[in-house]
């Protein structure tokens, strides 16, 4: 008698133990106020995937009481690209737990499979795509009872392929990713889509009507594929043409095998032990040299060695620099717009002084996140940090200064990019909005700081799902971006009724004083906060 248990008591094991993990985590106000932040965030979210369900089920309704026949692929395609997109661009919502992490257990291959797509299945995007395919199947059986009869199968197959689908990515992505080479060309490759993405809106102006017909035609060619094969089906079945929807449904049965065959080949591999590192190769043993490190005037040689050292990992991150390159492609994109069509596109996205300011706001708002997990990288290398001879003030600072240095640098060159391809911008835009900026960078970086010592959250470079900082960090720092600017559009308003810019800076300046003495202050705490919860640190950054 085999002593490994049976797959159903595996699986109410697993379920069991996520659940005392989860009860056991809100032992801590860390975990609280996690669920606190997820819950806050988990409403807003909920509130428009609720909302968006039963436009879709009316628009499921209409498509089979009228005969329309583009609404149906339509609405799956949109289904089809939220749940294949918006997971990876927000995956630092998604689900945290990781199936691989159970294979330490003797956990049979077919329990691995179910937790492996119930892992996808209850993802938020998972969630909400199943429930707007069942509003769908509502509306459709509204309309029509026999068309509900085909609705069925067809949207059950069509959610399973969007399911492997999701799996299969993120299986071979992780597996990509474990890898350096991959993973700086995958980031070449998500840099170019993002550019591609933003190039839609001035294409559109300037090739929209010459380009419908060609859009058209293409269209025709989304019926071979599974959401045109569900929405035939459905159709088909429902006019009468049985053989045809039996065909459409054993396309979609063909595309499940396809990717469930896919996934299997990554599964089986991490089943069967399968490690993918950057572990490097044993090298025959040289003689040590000794190089001198980093020298910065106006720098302790305490803080210029930490600063050596983060230099070096924001170096080897070269998906950091595919992060960096974005601004510059709005950039691009705004001068795009502005020699679009008959220069009817808006005014503002015509002067170089008023893109300026709009490019250092998107430079914040891609940067600023960085600063709310900056102990992310150090992991175990955090326990060196801690018995070594210097102050966690140290640390914090030569982090803040490497990322004020990169804020600086991009802002310089987005400035040069737009002088570029926009035109001049007038001097006092410029100093009034580096001003601005100047004093976002301080209540940011004194933020970040706060949070990376209360809720740090290890990063690995090849990892997909897990969070990049902790939820507690993403509603501070969102709400931080939003009372920013906030206060940025008030004083520019006021500035504009008194007629000057004057007030503008005089008003940034304030911020700017206030936002540096409250950085001062932080930084005056930091040893004390850091020597205080040196163990939930540590436990948090070494697992």
């Amino acid at each position: 008698m085999s002593l490994v248990p049976r797959r159903q008591e595996q699986l109410r094991l697993v379920a069991w133990l996520r659940w005392r993990l989860f009860v056991n985590g809100l032992r801590t106000r860390r975990g609280k106020a996690d669920l606190a932040s997820k819950i806050i965030v988990g409403v807003a979210v909920s509130g428009v995937g609720l909302g968006v369900g039963p436009l879709i089920g009316l628009g499921g309704w209409y498509a089979v009481h009228t005969g329309q026949p583009y609404v149906l692929p339509g609405l799956l395609w949109g289904i089809f690209f939220v749940w294949l997109m918006l997971p990876i661009f927000v995956s630092g919502f998604g689900a945290e737990s990781d199936p691989g992490s159970l294979l330490r257990f003797p956990l049979r291959y077919s329990a691995f499979v179910l937790l492996a797509l119930a892992h996808g299945a209850f993802d938020p995007v998972g969630v909400a795509a199943l429930y707007w395919l069942a509003a769908m199947l509502v509306g459709i059986a509204i309309a029509s009872p026999g068309a509900a009869v085909w609705a069925i199968p067809a949207l059950a197959a069509f959610a399973l392929f969007n399911l492997l689908l999701n799996r299969v990515i993120f299986a071979w992505l992780s597996h990509w990713l474990a890898k350096r080479r991959t993973r700086e060309i995958l980031g070449l490759v998500f840099l170019l889509l993002m550019f591609s993405f933003q190039l839609c809106g001035p294409l559109s102006q300037r090739y929209g009507k010459t380009a419908i017909p060609e859009l058209i035609r293409l269209v025709t060619f989304g019926r071979f594929f599974p959401a045109g094969l569900a929405a035939s089906m459905i159709a088909t079945g429902h006019s009468g043409g049985f053989g045809s929807a039996v065909v459409d449904f054993a396309g979609l049965v063909v595309f499940c095998a396809l990717f469930g065959w896919l996934l299997s080949i990554r599964l089986r591999a991490e089943y069967r032990g399968e490690s993918v590192s950057e572990a490097r190769v044993e090298k025959s043993a040289a003689p040590a040299t000794v190089r001198e490190g980093f020298s910065v005037a106006g720098l302790s040689p305490t803080v210029a060695a930490l600063l050596e050292k983060d230099v070096k990992y924001l170096i080897r991150n070269t998906t950091m620099f595919f992060t960096l390159a974005v601004p510059f492609v709005l950039v691009i994109v705004m001068s795009l717009n502005k020699g679009s069509g008959n220069g009817s596109g808006p005014a503002f996205m015509r002067s170089g002084s008023s893109v300026f300011p709009l490019s250092v706001c998107y430079v914040m708002l891609v940067l600023v996140g960085f600063a709310y997990n900056v102990l992310g990288y150090d992991g175990a290398g955090l326990s060196v940090v801690f018995a070594a001879p210097v102050r966690f003030r140290d640390v914090m600072v030569a982090k803040n200064i490497l990322h004020g240095l990169m804020v600086t640098v991009e802002l310089f060159l987005i400035a040069l990019l737009d002088w570029i391809v926009v035109g001049p911008v007038r001097a006092p835009v410029i100093l009034v909005t580096l001003v601005g900026a100047a004093g976002a960078i301080l209540v940011n970086l004194a933020l970040g700081d706060l949070m990376s010592l209360y809720f740090p959250r290890k990063l690995n470079f090849g990892q997909m799902r897990r969070q990049q900082t902790s939820g507690v960090s993403i509603l501070v720092s969102l709400g931080t971006q939003v009372v920013l600017f906030g206060l940025a559009f008030g004083i520019y308003l006021v500035s504009r009724i008194a007629g000057s810019l004057v007030w503008c800076g005089i008003g940034f300046l304030v911020i700017d004083v206030i936002a540096f003495v409250v950085y001062r202050w932080v930084l005056g705490s930091v040893d004390g906060i850091a020597l205080k919860r040196r163990d939930v640190m540590l436990t948090e950054l070494c697992r």
